[in-house]
């Protein structure tokens, strides 16, 4: 009787032939269901790879020039310097009366006026948080053969 599981005969090589043709070292594939490649394939071996999203190869950028090479951060802060320029709208009330009352002058009627500041300025603004930086992403299961 034929087994694919012993090996040693015709049909059983010819068959991981096929297969290792098919899925060459190196390949990376990905299932939209849990897989067990090592017991479908037991003579190859198979890593699992987790929690990370594919990129193509980009020789004109650093973070992509070299296949295998990893990065990036599942959560980041933002720092001063990476937040995009800004101004800030605020609202305040003023009148004519110079009484000491520590009224806001601004030369016209008394109101409200709405003002754009130059730059922030004054407290610090926002929070500490990190937040997530993901792009829409579907969960697969990806396995690439190593050997």
């Amino acid at each position: 009787m034929l087994s694919l599981r012993d090996g040693g005969n015709d049909f059983n090589d010819m068959f991981r032939a096929v297969i290792d043709s098919i899925y060459p070292v190196g390949i990376i594939v990905c299932f939209d269901r849990a897989q067990q490649l090592d017991i479908m394939f037991q003579w190859q071996s198979w890593e699992r790879i987790e929690g990370r999203v594919l990129v193509g190869s980009d020789n004109s950028v650093d973070d992509f020039n070299t296949v295998g090479k990893t990065g990036g951060e599942r959560s980041v802060q933002l720092t001063l310097e990476q937040m995009p320029a800004h101004r800030h709208d605020f609202t305040y009330s003023y009148n004519d009366d110079h009484d000491g009352g520590g009224a806001i002058a601004d030369g016209g009627p008394e109101g409200t006026r709405t003002k754009t500041t130059e730059f922030a300025g004054g407290n610090a603004q926002g929070f500490t948080e990190y937040h997530e930086n993901m792009p829409p992403y579907v969960v697969v299961s990806m396995y690439k053969r190593v050997s």
